[in-house]
């Protein structure tokens, strides 16, 4: 049965409390609910200095992960396409391509071509379009971006690969456990999923070694996704999170546990598919130094979550916030710290590495200051 029955209801059962918190706003008559918590409890800091041992170039590549959706403003000409941009949504700022710093001996030029929406073949092969505007780039790897003078590649890709936001809203609406539904040919969607991944692995495992024909001398790093969803609902809280909550269990507790499943196993495919390559190509976890931070996450949110009465994913919903992204910065630069070449051994010694240089700054956030002592 379609959720979409009833779906209004839930906005009397909201007390009119929650309102105070949570940005709410109208477009085109639809709710938009943006739950907006309170600023998480720990300062990101900021990211190690890269040093790559040599000046060069450092190249930006991936989908809206990267490019920064939803971190507004964005790149001129990269706006929405009704704006005249591409709808490429680079972030002027905020992204963390743009967050990493290097050390001055070693001078690097930033070259930002992540691009929301990007898949696979808008690497190489087809220049990507939104609503039949172009890439205003083109490809992401031009012939002139190319050279053994690049010293460190970024990549984000494979969730759109995967139908990333349109799983997100067919289940959004369908229910009460859409991956049980058809989908796209398929008696279930988990078996579209499991099929689908298996293609993505082949096709990752050509990119990556094309990317290594293209930049013969970087380190390249691929990152995989954070959860969309935390392990447990979020709580409601008299000061904040009904309105989270309530638009939250649109997706039944089936349905978020299938959809976590599937990004982990999303991630899985996308570290077995570096190790296939051959081509010292590094795969970066980024879940597990999200976990706790989802979106509706009582621990603060790193990602952002957004309802919408028509459409599940927009405006940068299931995309980091300026926090994630710099968490994101911050995961980089500490395994280029931590791993200083591409064959540097994995080992339980690094792995506790990882994680204190990750969390080694990191502090609480003192939000109730004790008063100053009264002059006697």
């Amino acid at each position: 049965m379609s959720k979409r029955d009833g779906r209004h209801g839930w906005l009397s059962k909201v007390p009119r409390w929650a309102f105070a918190v949570p940005v709410v706003a109208f477009a085109g008559g639809v709710l938009v609910g943006a739950w907006v918590f309170d600023e998480s409890d720990v300062i990101i800091p900021g990211p190690v200095p890269i040093d790559l041992g040599r000046p060069g170039r450092y190249v930006a590549l991936g989908d809206s992960y990267s490019a920064g959706e939803g971190l507004a403003p964005f790149q001129e000409g990269t706006q929405d396409t009704d704006q005249g941009g591409d709808r490429c949504h680079r972030s002027e700022r905020l992204a963390y391509p743009l967050l990493l710093q290097f050390v001055p001996e070693t001078e690097t030029t930033k070259i930002f071509r992540a691009c929301s929406g990007a898949v696979v073949p808008n690497v190489f092969d087809t220049v990507q379009d939104h609503s039949g505007v172009l890439n205003n780039q083109g490809l992401q790897v031009e012939p002139d971006i190319a050279g053994d003078d690049v010293t460190l590649v970024t990549l984000t890709i494979g969730g759109n690969d995967v139908d990333f936001a349109k799983v997100l809203s067919f289940c959004y609406f369908e229910g009460p456990d859409c991956s049980e539904l058809p989908y796209k040919g398929y008696e279930h969607l988990r078996d579209w999923a499991d099929a689908r991944l298996s293609e993505l692995k082949v096709d990752l495992i050509n990119l990556y070694g094309r990317l290594r024909d293209a930049f013969p001398r970087a380190r390249i790093l691929v990152l995989g996704y954070p959860a969309l969803f935390p392990l447990k609902a979020p709580p409601i809280y008299r000061d904040r999170g009904a309105l989270c909550t309530a638009l939250f269990k649109e997706w039944t507790s089936p349905e978020r546990e299938a959809i976590r499943d599937a990004g982990f196993k999303l991630s899985r495919v996308i570290l077995e598919a570096t190790q296939a390559a051959g081509a010292d190509i590094e795969y970066v976890d980024i879940s597990s130094h999200f976990a706790g931070h989802e979106p509706c996450s009582t621990g603060g949110e790193w990602v952002r979550f957004i309802g919408l009465l028509n459409s599940a994913v927009r405006d940068g919903s299931f995309h980091p916030l300026a926090d994630g992204q710099r968490m994101m910065a911050r995961i980089v630069s500490c395994h280029l710290d931590v791993f200083p070449t591409a064959d540097t051994p994995r080992t339980k010694t690094t792995n506790y590495a990882m994680t204190g240089c990750v969390a080694k700054e990191t502090v609480e956030v003192v939000t109730t200051p004790e008063p100053a002592a009264t002059p006697t």
